[in-house]
């Protein structure tokens, strides 16, 4: 079992990729999968490159789904917190 973040489980549902998301945040995909999967300790710091990066994203997107955007404002933030348990694949 492991605990993905919200940011995860947001990217996957909505097929954002690392390279989309961490190009607008201006870090590299794998630092930003390392926050993502909790490698490394959540800050504020990262929550608000997070939010600039979503930001971006959506701002871009032009059909953007709105579920996404109604996701995101809840989760603003928040998003490096764990989502729920899920059965690890491995």
């Amino acid at each position: 079992m492991y605990v993905p973040t919200r940011l995860r489980v947001l990217r996957i549902k909505y097929k954002i990729t690392l390279k989309a998301l961490a190009g607008r945040m201006n870090i590299s995909n794998q630092h930003l999968s390392r926050m993502e999967l909790a490698d490394i300790p959540p800050t504020e710091y990262h929550e608000r490159l997070l939010c600039l990066g979503m930001e971006r994203l959506l701002a871009e997107w032009d059909d953007a789904p709105e579920e996404l955007k109604q996701e995101y404002e809840t989760y603003k933030g928040r998003l490096l917190q764990p989502a729920k348990e899920v059965e690890d694949e491995h």
